[in-house]
């Protein structure tokens, strides 16, 4: 079964070489397919095509890659399956519990969704 993954990295213009030349790599690694769009040189969409475990697993690895250069990624949509996998693949960061803290106090009501909910 098809599942995908859109995601956002946020980097330096300076970067965006080594950005796109790390998620090439991860999509032959993991026999996906990919469509990307820079836009101003300091973030990328990426939207990968592919098995749950492969997106899960090369996304991992893109967060990693992005994290060490400053960088971030977020997810931007997800299918089910791959939400479900990255969840468990994904350390929490040490400061996830403030988030989710002042998430419940300016969403109460759980308007904006969360990983678990996409």
């Amino acid at each position: 079964a098809i599942r995908n993954l859109q995601s956002a990295i946020s980097h330096l213009p300076t970067q965006l070489a080594d950005i796109i030349t790390q998620v090439e790599a991860l999509t032959r690694e993991h026999g996906l397919t990919c469509a990307w769009q820079s836009i101003a040189g300091q973030s990328t969409g990426v939207a990968w095509d592919g098995e749950a475990v492969g997106i899960a697993q090369a996304f991992s690895k893109l967060r990693a890659f992005a994290c060490e250069r400053k960088g971030h990624v977020s997810v931007e949509r997800a299918s089910d399956e791959v939400s479900a996998r990255l969840e468990k693949a994904m350390p929490r960061r040490a400061d996830f519990a403030v988030m989710q803290k002042l998430k419940a106090q300016f969403d109460p009501e759980g308007v904006f969704p969360t990983l678990a909910d996409m």
